[in-house]
């Protein structure tokens, strides 16, 4: 009984730092894209740093279920809200996609692209155009 508190307890620190850390992430790297710099390195990517922590709150109230209210309560409990996990991943995906294809399109905005966006890794970096 104590083997198993203690393993969902650090399961609950678990999750909390790994959502802290990629919303510390997405954070810097959006605010970093904000910023139009010289140099912008960009992937479609990092908007799952942003959608991490939004997946991981299931898990998380299923974990905090279990040790309050037992393993059945949880289970009941979480039947009842995987349709939202479904929607909200959907919901992630769908951001993700229009972040991709709106944001370049900002960078040409602000003349941002100019020499040339070129492929590294899946990612595209993009230069000002230099008077």
């Amino acid at each position: 009984m104590f083997e198993t508190k203690v393993r969902l307890v650090l399961a609950i620190l678990l999750v909390l730092g790994l959502c802290s850390l990629c919303f510390y992430l997405g954070n810097n790297m959006f605010n970093e894209y904000f910023s139009f710099g010289d140099n912008i390195v960009f992937s479609w990517l990092t908007v799952s740093f942003i959608a991490i922590p939004a997946i991981m709150v299931f898990p998380l109230i299923y974990f905090i279920l279990i040790l309050f209210k037992g393993k059945e309560y949880a289970s009941k409990t979480m039947d009842a809200y995987v349709v939202y996990l479904k929607w909200d991943c959907i919901s992630l995906v769908i951001i993700g996609v229009m972040y991709s294809v709106f944001y370049p399109t900002v960078l040409v905005k602000k003349d941002i692209c100019g020499v040339a966006a070129s492929r590294q890794d899946g990612c595209l970096a993009w230069q000002k155009n230099m008077p």
